[in-house]
């Protein structure tokens, strides 16, 4: 380990050795075990993964676009319209 010793503070400024645990390195096989699957496997399956994505935009709900496209906006965000705003507080007097 790179500390083998750390000074620890006690009392009025006095400071004495303190023994720290070693800890040893994870061999790269014992990681490659854990996970099921060799190095090589992972980065074939990344670079599959990685051609076939598709950077296309794909609209889900067409009900959520049609809504969205038809309330008002300001620099990009929702907000509400002015005749709701209006109704609203004839309702409350």
């Amino acid at each position: 380990m790179w500390a083998e010793q750390v000074l620890v503070e006690v009392g009025c400024g006095s400071s004495s050795p303190m023994k720290v645990p070693e800890q040893r390195a994870c061999d790269g096989d014992r990681m490659a075990e854990g996970s099921g699957l060799s190095r090589e496997a992972r980065v074939m399956r990344y670079k599959e993964k990685r051609r076939n994505r598709l950077f296309a935009k794909r609209i889900r709900y067409e009900v959520r676009k049609l809504n969205a496209e038809k309330r008002p906006r300001v620099k990009g965000r929702f907000v509400r319209r002015k005749d709701d705003d209006d109704d609203e507080e004839e309702d409350h007097l």
